[in-house]
C-alpha cells in the first residue's frame, strides 16, 4: 500500500468521524436544550435572514409570543414557515397569529393557531 493513499484514507476517515461527532453533538444539544436547527429555504425574510442561512429556534409557549417576533411555525403539511408576527390574539393556552415575510408585500393568507412556536 502506498503512503499517499493511506494518508488520504486516514484523512477521509478522520473527517467522517469529526462530522459524525458534530451530528451527534447537535442531536444531543437539540434534545437537551429544546432547540431546533432550521435552514431557511426561501428569500421571504431577506434581508433579515438570507436564503440558506442556518437558524436555531427554541420552542416558546404561545403566551410569550409578541408582534415583531420572528417565529417558525409548522403548517398542516408539516412544513415550517419562518416569518414575522404582524398580528396576534392571545387565548388561554394558544394564540392566533398572522405572519408576514419581511420581503413580502402582504401578510400570509394563512392565519395560524398555535400553542407554541420556535422563536
Amino acid at each position: 500500500m502506498s503512503q499517499p493513499s493511506h494518508r488520504f484514507r486516514e484523512s477521509v476517515l478522520t473527517i467522517g468521524a469529526v462530522a459524525g461527532g458534530l451530528c451527534f453533538a447537535v442531536g444531543i444539544t437539540t434534545f437537551a436544550f429544546g432547540v431546533t436547527p432550521l435552514v431557511v429555504e426561501s428569500g421571504s425574510m431577506s434581508p433579515t435572514i438570507k436564503t440558506g442561512a442556518l437558524a436555531i429556534a427554541r420552542d416558546r409557549p404561545a403566551k410569550s409570543l409578541r408582534v415583531g417576533d420572528v417565529v417558525s411555525i409548522k403548517t398542516g403539511a408539516n412544513v415550517s414557515v419562518t416569518h414575522r408576527i404582524v398580528k396576534i390574539t392571545h387565548r388561554p393556552g394558544s394564540a392566533t397569529v398572522r405572519l408576514k415575510g419581511d420581503a413580502n408585500k402582504v401578510p400570509d393568507a394563512q392565519i395560524y393557531t398555535v400553542k407554541h412556536a420556535g422563536l
